[in-house]
């Protein structure tokens, strides 16, 4: 890609717009991976179900609602203008040769039509977007990889088609019109694969997102799991339940929940902690979570994120421990530009239940650097960008140099 699409939690709406952007070109399953979802196989009943919703109108009227401010719209990121047309992206890795490992068209309006990626030698992935101009939403992906292996000493390609459909509200508050992400219907190789379905409250928020996902018997899509949204009165989510609709031994009443997210803001108004919990099934009694992991963020006077560090417990010998897993650290220039990024990743924890007589969890804290130094054009689109990977020691490990060359329309 040619800018990053890292997480940003100043935009906490954006959960949905992930979902898609996931799904242009992996597997379904990395949809609830998208969403922080864990793999639907453990939690509790829930009571008091809601019914399901029904399929909305193409025109939803949200009476006197105004539009919420940080509502997923499932739009395109488009690239900054200047009227590019093309851009070519260049690698090199711990210097080695440099090569086009992806080449992106736009149209003039900035949206991206078209991209090739070769992220290694004899593979490809082409992918091609279809943009509804009037509503300002993409309404198609088609991705076709190819990949050459090795079948007794001969080449032979296998190919791979990926198709993501979008459809949409169109909802009308009292300050515009706007179009909600309604369906998102994958298929592979012709054969519908996983479907997201999405349902609205009257103020225009996501309220349900229903993961349909096919088995690998070849069955059409069933009902997987459930995410339901809760929101503060400035339109935030504060609660995030997931629920497991698929019937096995250890979920026989098709509605346990897998997991919860709880967000918590500061007095700038952006998300300042994010907690994961999972239900624990050990006799205790429902709503007993347990905390697995959390973040917890800072901004700069700009509500440019400054931090993110994220915490997981871990079993120690001397009991739960809180270890530091994940310290990101961001720095911009005076046009908000994010020239630096830091990720410090700790070593890992050796397998298996701790050791009654070794160190704490926390002991294992050795860790790699990855930093990325960015330079920018005088729109504020990526020119280059330098990742280096060192160990706990300062000594580098390897570095990748990427060059981005844009074409602009005339």
């Amino acid at each position: 890609m040619v800018t990053s699409m890292r997480e940003d939690p100043r935009v906490t709406g954006r959960i949905v717009a992930r979902v898609w952007v996931v799904a242009l070109g992996a597997a379904f399953t990395s949809l609830a991976l998208a969403v922080g979802l864990p793999d639907p196989a453990l939690g509790q009943s829930r009571s008091g179900s809601s019914p399901e919703p029904t399929e909305s109108q193409q025109t939803v009227l949200a009476v006197a609602a105004k539009k919420p401010k940080k509502m997923p719209q499932a739009k395109r990121a488009k690239i900054k203008q200047a009227k590019i047309k093309k851009a070519q992206e260049y690698e090199s890795v711990s210097g080695g040769v440099e090569e086009l490992v992806s080449t992106t068209d736009y149209d003039e309006s900035g949206n991206a039509r078209s991209r090739r990626n070769q992220p290694k030698s004899g593979s490809t992935a082409e992918e091609s977007l279809e943009v509804d101009l009037a509503r300002d939403v993409i309404t198609k992906s088609r991705v076709t990889s190819t990949v050459q292996i090795d079948v007794g000493g001969q080449p032979q390609t296998i190919e791979d088609v990926s198709e993501s459909d979008f459809a949409y509200d169109e909802v009308v508050f009292e300050d515009g019109t706007d179009y909600l992400l309604k369906t998102l219907e994958m298929k592979r190789n012709g054969t519908s694969v996983a479907k997201l379905d999405h349902a609205y409250d009257g103020n225009g928020r996501l309220e349900r997102l229903i993961q349909n996902q096919a088995d690998e018997t070849g069955q059409p899509p069933a009902k997987r799991a459930t995410t339901e949204f809760t929101y503060d009165s400035s339109d935030r989510p504060v609660m995030i339940v997931t629920f497991d609709n698929r019937a096995h031994d250890q979920n026989p009443t098709e509605d346990r929940v897998i997991s919860r997210q709880r967000r918590e803001y500061g007095s700038n108004g952006q998300v300042s902690r994010i907690e994961n919990l999972i239900p624990d099934l050990s006799g205790m009694p429902p709503g007993a979570d347990i905390l697995v992991s959390y973040s917890e963020y800072t901004y700069d006077s700009n509500l440019n994120l400054l931090t993110r560090l994220t915490w997981q417990r871990m079993p120690g010998a001397a009991g739960p421990e809180d270890v530091l897993v994940s310290e990101e650290r961001h720095a911009y220039d005076a046009a908000g530009n994010e020239f630096e990024t830091t990720i410090v990743l700790p070593a890992p924890l050796p397998p298996g239940p701790p050791d009654p007589n070794g160190p704490p969890p926390s002991a294992y804290r050795a860790a790699t650097s990855q930093k990325t130094t960015r330079t920018f054009d005088s729109v504020g689109n990526v020119l280059t960008e330098l990742m280096i990977e060192s160990d706990s020691n300062g000594t580098e490990l390897s570095r990748r140099n990427r060059r981005i060359v844009y074409d602009r329309f005339d």
